[in-house]
């Protein structure tokens, strides 16, 4: 699935980060794993998962997928096409295609409320903070048109690893370029 390239829908979910996490895992069978490797090697990884949860919540669709668990399952196939290369190159691997798959799923659409409050990510607010502040069950969705769409992913891009990369993993990435 090209979460990209489908149209993004939306449907309120409630799902705690920890259950939808755990939901994740149970559906994800053929990942397990991966995610056992990923945690074991980098542990704070299943915070950058927890935070990227946190930032789409579970009520983004990509098809009939939450668009959550299409981002994670693609980092996590990063994560295992590298399982050969040294440690820091899967865990950059990993984040990068996170990073990556959520900014292009989210960096033209606008959600909105019945009151005319919206949420994109120049927001800088986790999405599943948003909806318990706002009329959750009656959100608009739109895709707000942009002329210079490649502008706007990078700075979704710089937003998403500011709001979703600690300082530890940040570093980390940043050392693979020496």
């Amino acid at each position: 699935m090209n979460a990209h390239a489908q149209v993004i829908n939306y449907q309120y979910d409630s799902l705690p980060v920890v259950e939808l996490l755990s939901e994740f895992r149970k559906t994800s069978t053929d990942r397990k794993k991966i995610m056992r490797l990923l945690e074991l090697d980098w542990p704070f990884a299943l915070d950058v998962s927890r935070r990227a949860s946190e930032l789409l919540s579970g009520s983004l669709l990509a098809g009939n997928q939450r668009l959550v668990f299409h981002c994670l399952d693609q980092a996590l196939n990063a994560y295992g096409r590298a399982a050969l290369k040294p440690d820091h190159l899967r865990l950059v691997a990993f984040c990068e295609t996170l990073i990556n798959g959520v900014a292009r799923a989210i960096c033209s659409i606008r959600l909105s409320d019945q009151e005319g409050n919206s949420w994109t990510i120049e927001k800088r607010q986790p999405l599943s903070l948003w909806l318990r502040e706002h009329a959750a069950e009656a959100i608009h969705i739109e895709v707000v048109a942009h002329e210079e769409q490649g502008e706007r992913y990078r700075s979704a891009e710089e937003i998403i690893k500011s709001m979703v990369l600690s300082p530890t993993v940040r570093e980390i990435i940043e050392d693979r370029e020496q």
